[in-house]
């Protein structure tokens, strides 16, 4: 079994006193309002932990209450039948449509409302002759007024819902005898059923009379708007092949691209044209077969090339002059006079092109030119023929519904057409459906589930009391920088030591209480380092264990080689002088009123070796007697000669003695009963001292249960820690 848990600390690095608590015990900078009353999730979740069994005793009573409450109410049973409403046709978009239309909504409310009505439940009173079933109507109503009644009983005892959007409809009848449930859910149906067919057949017919007269009327105003629309087709001359546009309309696309080209074959015959006289004008006859594209230019210039060759050969041989260089000179004129004839030609040939292009698209611009004026007048026309054509079309699709119209309403006449289906038959139920005993059971567990944890939320509210480190950080707004363990009445009998916990630590000074303890004190001494400590101890509340940690502390570290000294300044209670029993000549009264020097009135604990400043039966008398200079003094003049000096001064919220001392003191630590200490209570005193400026706090957190001082500490691994220990 777990007796408890070492405590928890945070070794840091060196710092001044000042600061000492900020650091071992965590910072205060996230303090929150811990004064409004509230509960969150975890709260809620730690509080259903530790108050289980109020939780599963308000459970167990709702769910057998509710269980209870099953077996006091008559069984009811419900039969359900299924219905098809054929949707009624009021005028012809919704013939049209046909089945694609999307159901009705007013329609199948009317619909449902006339499966309920008087008539149609009256038609099943009559049927099943339910005026006579005394179980329904009563033995006391009067003979006259059993048909009346039963149609309200039955009135009430049927439910009928439409099946999400669908044009299905359920028929539920609630009786208190199955078969006579689903009968009168089977009657209804098939009265509904009776009763809309012969409303379906009248309606058709009265209906047909109507469209025929309507049809006929239509069919002349649609003869009449198709004779308009084409007498003023042929009056304006406006023709259409049957496909998009007029003709006219479609001729402008073909020939504006043989004008394109055109022009552009034009302007290709000019641009040649225009070179080829450029060449010739300027004697490039090497140049014209490639720019003429001419095979006999070609020719000739290649005879002109070995002409050209020849003559350089006869004149290097013989000179200019000879008649061989005359004879090839003229051989070259002759050459070049053919070229210059069939350059001639070519161009000749090249205008001619020219011209004819150029004809041709003139003659195609003139003609566009001409479908475009008479295209602008179609215009005008072609919109007025499209809205002849628009109204006919509408009176041909307006006569169209209505032949449909008419061939519906010839179905209806016949009874062809259902005015409504039945689905689904309705069967006797094999169980009742009211009262649903599982679901009480699963109802009256979720209340009082509901109920419970309200329960547990409400005792949370009204104390919410601290279990864990983080909850102090949390709803507190200071750090734990330890978890003391409780010492059981058990363990001080085993231990054969006093009845208190500082009594126990000298006992078994391997316990778990004294390891939790040493902890502590050695996270405090690591961080002052040679320095003195003062430290106050305070609560928020009486009865939170500030005395015992005073104590205990102070033995623990005295016995590990400290120089301790511990201050009662307590003065109303006196509790630490009065538990440790130790009678000495002066007090701290005395002390501070300058009728005793500090080393007359310290006494030492022989059981540890830490020294104590008791407090006087007297010392309460003098006004604020620890707010004087001469406190500040003596706290002052303990520099030095101590290593450590604890102060156990009264609570927070009862005496403002304690804010004094903190106010003078390196640090504070704050005592908190766990499972006890309200978080309001705690964070209240803190605010306090932080209102006075004191903000080097620091929370201890002692433990009553074992268990729970193990959870806070370390969670769910803390079992195989024990071994570690004596006690």
């Amino acid at each position: 079994m777990n007796d408890g848990i070492v405590a928890q600390s945070i070794a840091l690095p060196h710092r001044s006193p000042k600061s000492l608590l900020r650091g071992w015990i965590g910072s205060n900078d996230q303090h929150g309002d811990g004064g409004t009353p509230s509960i969150s999730i975890s709260d809620l979740v730690r509080g259903m932990r530790h108050r289980w069994r109020m939780f599963a005793v308000i459970v167990v009573l709702v769910t057998a209450l509710f269980v209870a409450l099953s077996f006091v109410f008559p069984d009811r049973y419900t039969a359900e039948a299924s219905l098809r409403i054929e949707p009624g046709v009021r005028n012809t978009a919704q013939i049209t449509q046909g089945d694609n239309r999307p159901p009705d909504e007013a329609l199948i409310n009317t619909e449902v409302s006339l499966i309920r009505s008087r008539d149609v439940v009256g038609a099943v009173v009559d049927e099943l002759g339910l005026a006579n079933d005394i179980d329904l109507v009563g033995a006391e109503t009067p003979a006259d007024d059993r048909r009346d009644a039963a149609i309200s009983a039955v009135t009430d005892a049927l439910t009928v819902e439409r099946e999400g959007s669908s044009y299905l409809v359920t028929i539920e009848a609630t009786m208190a005898e199955p078969q006579k449930a689903a009968d009168v859910a089977n009657a209804v149906a098939a009265q509904y059923v009776a009763i809309r067919s012969t409303s379906t057949v009248e309606d058709g017919n009265d209906r047909l009379e109507n469209i025929e007269e309507q049809m006929s009327s239509m069919r002349a105003n649609l003869d009449d708007a198709e004779q308009r629309a084409a007498n003023f087709r042929a009056s304006r001359g406006i023709v259409s092949d049957g496909t998009s546009g007029t003709v006219t309309q479609q001729q402008i696309a073909p020939i504006s691209m043989q004008l394109a080209t055109a022009e552009a074959q034009a302007a290709e015959a000019a641009a040649k044209l225009a070179s080829a006289r450029s060449e010739i004008a300027g004697g490039g006859i090497g140049a014209l077969s490639e720019n003429l594209n001419s095979g006999v230019i070609t020719e000739l210039q290649k005879q002109r090339a070995e002409i050209v060759r020849e003559r350089g050969e006869v004149i290097t041989r013989y000179g200019p002059n000879h008649p061989a260089t005359i004879e090839a000179n003229q051989k070259l004129n002759d050459i070049d006079n053919q070229i210059r004839a069939e350059a001639q030609r070519i161009e000749s040939k090249l205008a001619s092109d020219a011209r004819a292009t150029a004809a041709s698209a003139a003659s195609l611009r003139a003609r566009l030119n001409g479908l475009q004026a008479r295209q602008a007048s179609d215009a005008r026309h072609q919109v007025t023929a499209e809205s002849l054509e628009r109204e006919a079309q509408n009176q041909r699709e307006a006569y169209q519904e209505l032949s449909q119209a008419a061939q519906f309403a010839r179905q209806q006449r016949e009874g062809t057409l259902p005015a409504g289906t039945i689905a689904q038959q309705a069967l006797a139920p094999s169980s009742p459906s009211f009262p649903n005993r599982p679901l009480f059971l699963v109802l009256g567990a979720f209340v009082g589930c509901f109920l419970g944890a309200g329960a547990v939320g409400w005792r949370e509210m009204s104390g919410q009391p601290l279990l864990s480190p983080q909850e102090v950080m949390e709803k507190v707004g200071v750090g734990c920088g330890g978890v003391l363990p409780p010492v059981t009445p058990k363990l001080i009998r085993k231990a054969g030591s006093g009845r208190a916990m500082w009594e126990y630590v000298v006992a078994r000074p391997t316990s778990k209480y004294a390891e939790a303890l040493r902890h502590i004190r050695r996270a405090i001494r690591s961080d002052v380092r040679g320095k003195t400590g003062i430290y106050a101890i305070t609560s928020a509340v009486p009865g939170e264990g500030k005395t015992s940690l005073t104590l205990s502390l102070g033995r623990v570290a005295a016995m590990a080689g400290d120089r301790v000294l511990v201050i009662d300044c307590d003065l109303r209670r006196r509790a630490l002088t009065r538990e440790l029993g130790i009678e000495a000549r002066s007090s701290l009264g005395d002390v501070l009123s300058g009728d005793a020097r500090l080393e007359e009135a310290v006494v030492t604990d022989f059981a540890s070796g830490m020294y104590v400043l008791t407090a006087g039966e007297g010392d309460n008398r003098a006004l604020d007697i620890l707010g004087q200079p001469e406190m500040y003094d003596m706290l002052s003049d303990l520099r030095g000669r101590f290593d450590l000096v604890l102060i156990d001064t009264p609570p927070v919220l009862a005496v403002a003695d304690a804010r004094t001392i903190a106010a003078m003191s390196d640090g504070t630590i704050f005592s908190i009963l766990a499972d006890s200490t309200p978080a309001g209570s705690a964070s209240a005193a803190v605010r306090r001292l932080q209102a006075d400026g004191i903000l080097n706090l620091g929370a201890i957190l002692t433990f009553t249960q074992p268990s729970k001082a193990a959870r806070a500490a370390m969670g769910h691994s803390h079992g195989n820690y024990d071994s570690y220990y004596a006690d």
